[in-house]
């Protein structure tokens, strides 16, 4: 089996740097697994290779998660932020962190099914305010007590 050209080991996390030959030139490879999924980084400077290498093996050890957004989330982001200064930025931040819903308590699983069944009672059909009842009734019963 090949062996790696470099590992960069921060604490107990170790990221390989591959070194891999195509036809015309000599590149390498940085496998990422920090989002779930695999992400090959290559790079024809070993350098960057061994940077990118612990930068990631930085990020596997101290716990830090990417912020993974979608296009359009992205593209929502950065126009809020083209027409917000940055302290406005930070001070809606502080505000979210401040106004989110703390510990919540636990509610029996009887009682919460019957809050939702009474919520819906007039909303949708009878025929499937009983296919709820049916289905969440089932549902009480593997799970007595809790």
């Amino acid at each position: 089996m090949k062996r790696p050209f470099y590992t960069a080991k921060v604490k107990n996390a170790s990221v390989p740097v591959w070194r891999c030959k195509s036809k015309k030139y000599t590149y390498y490879a940085v496998a990422d697994y920090s989002t779930g999924r695999r992400k090959v980084w290559t790079t024809s400077d070993p350098k960057k290779a061994k940077d990118k290498a612990i930068a990631i093996a930085t990020a596997l050890a101290t716990g830090e998660q990417p912020l993974i957004l979608k296009p359009r989330e992205r593209a929502c982001i950065q126009a809020a932020l083209d027409l917000l200064p940055a302290e406005e930025v930070l001070i809606a931040c502080k505000a979210c962190l401040d106004t989110r819903p703390g510990i919540f308590t636990p509610t029996p699983l009887k009682s919460a099914v019957d809050s939702f069944l009474a919520a819906r009672e007039g909303k949708v059909s009878t025929r499937r305010q009983m296919s709820d009842a049916a289905i969440l009734g089932h549902l009480v019963k593997a799970f007595p007590g809790r």
